[in-house]
């Protein structure tokens, strides 16, 4: 990995961290590295809340696919 990844990894992390926490993670990386430019931290930001994006995507999708099968196994699925 190089160190442009390696330290974007990191940002992540710590947005990602924050966000679970109940902070805003683009505030938690301007407070914690002021001296980055605000592009940088608000792209480590966004792929924080992407990936929160598609955690949530999968869920929904998990239990679309459950409820689905669910009913296929009761009998209830909808006719062909």
């Amino acid at each position: 990995m190089n160190i442009r990844k390696e330290v974007m990894a990191h940002f992540v992390e710590i947005a990602e961290n924050a966000e679970k926490s109940g902070l805003g993670g683009l505030d938690v990386l301007r407070k914690q590295f002021p001296d980055v430019p605000v592009s940088i931290l608000a792209e480590a930001a966004t792929e924080a809340w992407m990936n929160a994006d598609e955690a949530w995507w999968q869920k929904v999708e998990k239990t679309i696919d459950d409820e689905i099968i669910k009913k296929a196994l009761e009998g209830k699925g909808e006719p062909a």
